[in-house]
């Protein structure tokens, strides 16, 4: 008798969700589908981007930035939305360990930080 890939998939799935508790992690078990997603996608060398915004629309700016990232790395990009009503406006961008604010927030606070840092000239 030969398993089957979805009793493997199960397995992995138990041992995985396993591990998150005896880590303590057991509150991130709700994310675990999207990582998982996201692992399969780098072994297959699939980038996954993720574009909040406040609709959970990006638009145009979807295949720009897919577009922009498949020139730039040379890989398959796979573009995720998601809404985020508290956004004031824009988009965030992540993928990997790389986080862009595109938000109206973002660019608010980045005004402010100039704004305090320079001093004003007498």
């Amino acid at each position: 008798m030969s398993i089957t890939p979805l009793e493997i998939a199960r397995m992995a799935i138990a041992a995985a969700y396993e591990m998150l508790e005896k880590e303590g992690l057991s509150s991130e078990a709700p994310h675990f589908p999207r990582a998982l997603k996201q692992a399969i996608a780098e072994r297959e060398e699939v980038l996954t981007v993720t574009i909040t915004t406040p609709t959970g629309d990006a638009g145009p700016l979807k295949m720009k930035v897919a577009e922009t990232l498949k020139a730039r790395l040379g890989r398959d990009v796979e573009i995720v939305e998601e809404k985020d009503p508290t956004l004031l406006g824009g988009a965030l961008i992540a993928f990997g360990d790389q986080r862009i604010d595109l938000t109206m927030r973002g660019a608010l606070d980045t005004v402010a930080q100039e704004l305090l840092s320079s001093t004003p000239s007498l």
